[in-house]
């Protein structure tokens, strides 16, 4: 098992992992996906494990079971146990091309390769992740 410093939704049965420096939208992002209907797996802190040959994301036990707003405080939402790894993004760097090869913008995780993301400037990521993860890449 591996702890990263990012926070995970769920959006039927797949996950993603959002990645960013401290300050970079991590839980507003992850706020914007539960509004369009996923399930908080972790907030900030997300841990990664191996489970029946897949990559799977879950909160580790020390976090609260809610979503912090930063000037806010945490707020309740609705919460998944742990989901399979489908899709990271990164909120600290930005992506030059404008259409990427989704082929080549790959990351390994635990031994595993999963779509990858350069997602600061993006607008509207949350709408974006959605569709990915609903509907894929053509």
């Amino acid at each position: 098992m591996k702890n990263f410093h990012s926070s995970s939704v769920e959006l039927d049965g797949k996950a993603v992992l959002i990645q960013g420096e401290s300050g970079s939208g991590k839980s507003l992002l992850a706020l914007k996906l539960i509004t369009l209907g996923a399930n908080l797996i972790a907030d900030d802190q997300t841990n990664v494990f191996i489970q029946e040959g897949q990559v799977f994301l879950g909160a580790p036990t020390s976090l609260p079971a809610g979503l912090e707003i930063r000037g806010v405080g945490i707020v309740r939402v609705p919460l998944c146990e742990k989901a399979s790894l489908k899709l990271v993004v990164d909120l600290s760097k930005v992506e030059n091309k404008r259409l990427p090869n989704s082929v080549d913008r790959r990351i390994d995780i635990l031994g595993y390769s999963f779509p990858f993301y350069l997602f600061q400037g993006i607008k509207e990521p949350g709408n974006v992740i959605y569709a990915l993860l609903k509907f894929g890449l053509m």
